[in-house]
């Protein structure tokens, strides 16, 4: 795979400086990895190898980049963490598997502990 992906880019020093000014709105886009790379790149690289030609302008914009490709090429399901289910981690914790949470700032869970201590606690009078 190496050697594919360094005949791919033989020419790209060259390419780089015969065309910095195409380049150059990429770098300077706020979304370069949704900016259009120049031709022939732009027909030549698959979406992987665009990944790295980003990850060399922009490496501040290789999160949002990885999070589009994997939503494009395995689905939206491997991008959105799951619901979270207060009331399932509390039935599978025990005392020695206690549930411990790790909060952001912001973050309110007394809500979410509210209707959890609700459900058992009619579970018990009933």
């Amino acid at each position: 795979m190496s050697i594919v992906i360094c005949f791919t880019f033989y020419d790209s020093r060259k390419h780089f400086v015969s065309t910095s000014h195409e380049w150059r709105k990429i770098y300077d886009s706020k979304e370069p990895h949704r900016a259009p790379f120049p031709s022939p790149w732009s027909e030549q690289l698959t979406d992987f190898q665009k990944m790295i030609v980003i990850r060399c302008l922009r490496p501040d914009k290789v999160v949002p980049l990885v999070t589009n490709f994997v939503e494009d090429k395995l689905g939206r399901k491997f991008i959105e963490p799951p619901p979270f289910d207060l009331a399932k981690s509390y039935v599978d914790s025990n005392p020695c598997a206690p549930l411990i949470f790790i909060l952001s700032p912001g973050a309110d869970p007394m809500a979410g502990r509210k209707v959890v201590a609700i459900y058992f606690l009619m579970q018990l009078l009933c």
